[in-house]
């Protein structure tokens, strides 16, 4: 059976990806860039220059300018450290130059064991602009993470999977400046609880870091191991960003969308023991059916999100409705009903059983022709 010809990962998830205020037309106009391509600025990544330990050098950066729009640097860093932290500096960071700027610089690695750790805003006199990919990873003594700030600093990017597989991590304390934080910043980070920041383009509730793009809000990143069970997107955001790391989850059964929810769900990314999604009564292009999510497309076709772990044992697939059977593995369903101008994007996921692995009895249209791999089902087949 041929797939679909809809991108299901398009489905209303476009998502805001930095925070510079000359970015916000790209993001949300007709040319907007994806995280994975933008860069801090007018400049490239980083020049992939040889590694270099750092020194503690407080001398302050010979050049400030930048093509970001914000405020010149002051003459001198502002923020000390304390003899203990210098001390940290020198042995344990890693970092190259960031891009062409030689007062800018990118922190790599770190090869320290504290279980609380400093990030310096200022290494050899030279601006931290960057924490690059995979920086802090695969360590499982530290415990927070704590970034200095310094009003000097022009900006400050915190990139994709920099914290990686910090098994002990449970709190970031974020600065106050002017601040980029990517999706996926923190993944395979399990312990995380906490969040602190004082920022106007970001925001730490109920769990939640959500970002605002200069239009509205949204939900970027989810703590794994807050004390919740529920994400309830609240009313002054449009919902939850396509990247944000839902698939770590583990303890996230319900989420919950408001009327004016925009930003939603796709089968491809949800967490594993989701149980339910419901919509609230009134929105304009999204329900739920026993907390199944049907959700209108452009092409004037409905899209079952289907959680992994709803408890639901007979569903029915409406006529118009499409439903993404290859991500999806549910064991709870015995009987499912197919009608007439219904789809998927597989048959034989179904008729195998690597769909519904405990389905036992199947109903068919007699006029929906599209599924005649199912006849190869092994467990009772029906008509209607």
């Amino acid at each position: 059976f041929s797939k679909d010809d809809t991108d299901k990962e398009s489905i209303g998830n476009e998502e805001p990806t930095t925070k510079k205020q000359s970015l916000i037309d790209k993001i949300f106009g007709t040319g907007a860039t994806t995280q994975s391509t933008t860069q801090p600025g007018t400049t490239a990544g980083g020049s992939g220059e040889t590694t270099s330990k750092a020194d503690t050098s407080t001398q302050a950066p010979s050049s400030t300018s930048t093509s970001t729009p914000q405020t010149t640097a002051a003459s001198q860093p502002t923020t000390a450290l304390t003899t203990t932290q210098q001390e940290d500096i020198n042995e344990v960071f890693q970092y190259k130059d960031y891009s062409s700027k030689t007062t800018h610089i990118s922190i790599t690695g770190y090869t320290g064991n504290a279980s609380n750790v400093v990030i310096p805003a200022s290494i050899d006199g030279r601006y931290v602009v960057e924490i690059a990919s995979n920086a802090f990873s695969n360590n499982d003594k530290i415990e927070t993470i704590t970034f200095a700030d310094d009003s000097g600093r022009p900006y400050l990017w915190i990139g994709s999977s920099c914290f990686n597989n910090l098994s002990n991590l449970h709190t970031i304390n974020m600065p106050n400046e002017d601040l980029g934080i990517y999706n996926g910043f923190a993944k395979n980070c399990y312990s995380m609880k906490n969040i602190t920041l004082q920022n106007s383009q970001w925001r730490f509730e109920g769990g939640g870091l959500y970002y605002y793009s200069g239009k509205a809000w949204s939900l970027r990143y989810f703590c794994p191991a807050y004390n919740a069970d529920t994400i309830d997107v609240p009313m002054w955001s449009i919902g939850i960003e396509s990247a944000c790391n839902l698939s770590e989850l583990v303890n996230i059964k319900t989420i919950k969308f408001h009327k004016y929810s925009t930003y939603m769900l796709t089968q491809s990314n949800l967490p594993p023991n989701l149980e339910n999604i419901f919509i609230e009564d009134g929105h304009s292009s999204a329900y739920d059916v026993n907390g199944v999510m049907f959700r209108l497309n452009s092409n004037g076709k409905y899209y079952c999100t289907y959680p992994p772990a709803n408890k639901t044992t007979d569903f029915t697939l409406p006529n118009n409705c499409y439903l993404y059977s290859i991500e999806l593995k549910n064991p709870y369903l015995k009987t499912l009903r197919i009608e007439e101008t219904a789809s998927m994007d597989s048959a034989d996921c179904i008729a195998n059983k690597k769909t519904f692995p405990n389905l036992e009895v199947l109903y068919l249209d007699e006029d929906n022709s599209r599924f005649s791999d199912l006849r190869c089902f092994y467990g009772t087949i029906y008509t209607f």
